[in-house]
């Protein structure tokens, strides 16, 4: 099957699914439910540089060490690699779903003993969100399984549980249906709220909605209903 057309700009952290913009994972995740911890530009601005030696690790590709301030944690995620090893598959791969209108990057995808496939996801810190997370890039990837691995400024790293991704990847389609609800409601006016709201009950009660003016009309007059 195709793979769908995705542009993602790195800037902005924008994805494009054909001409139109679509939430990542950690959009949706952050607006539902709010971000784990406080993280200040710099933190940010550290956890984009982790992220981007990460990949250059798990691509074999030679650099110079970075900045003193991150080495620990590349440190770590080389150490991740020479106890975990198996074979890499993705790095900072770009995913789009059409049916469910979202879009990520999985930091890495590895396969263990030619068996088992794994996303692999860097974190500054593991919380609870971190499988819900794993459980929307299974998704858009088709891999099962997931584990988050926390990169620690002592170039030490620290591993979740291994999670079997089927309920994760539900618990994030429920995220993801609230996350356009509160968009669809926030671009809605006054008005058109009153008469999607009019429609919906005249619905459920057996009563009639008038499309002239968005008002409920009693089933046998042209009264309107005052519930």
């Amino acid at each position: 099957m195709k793979e769908p057309t995705i542009r993602f700009d790195e800037e902005s952290h924008t994805y494009w699914l054909k001409d139109r913009t679509v939430p990542s994972v950690t959009t949706v995740m952050g607006e539902i439910l709010g971000q784990p911890y406080q993280a200040t530009e710099w933190h940010m601005r550290r956890g984009t540089a982790v992220h981007a030696y990460a990949a250059l690790v798990g691509q074999g590709v030679a650099f110079e060490e970075p900045d003193e301030r991150i080495r620990g944690q590349v440190e770590a995620c080389r150490k991740f690699h020479a106890v975990v090893g198996g074979e890499i598959l993705e790095v900072e791969k770009v995913y789009a779903s059409v049916r469910y209108q979202f879009a990520g990057t999985s930091d890495l995808i590895i396969r263990l003993n030619n068996k088992e496939t794994f996303l692999v996801d860097w974190k500054a810190t593991l919380t609870k969100q971190t499988e819900i997370q794993l459980g929307g890039y299974s998704i858009l990837s088709g891999v099962r399984k997931g584990v988050g691995v926390q990169l620690n400024a002592d170039g030490t790293f620290k591993m979740s549980p291994i999670y079997d991704l089927k309920r994760p990847a539900q618990e994030f389609l429920s995220l993801l249906s609230a996350y356009n609800t509160k968009k669809r409601l926030s671009m809605l006016t006054d008005e058109e709220y009153r008469r999607e709201a009019n429609e919906l009950y005249a619905e459920q009660h057996g009563l009639r909605f008038r499309e002239s003016d968005g008002e409920i009309i009693c089933p046998n007059c042209d009264k309107v209903f005052e519930a």
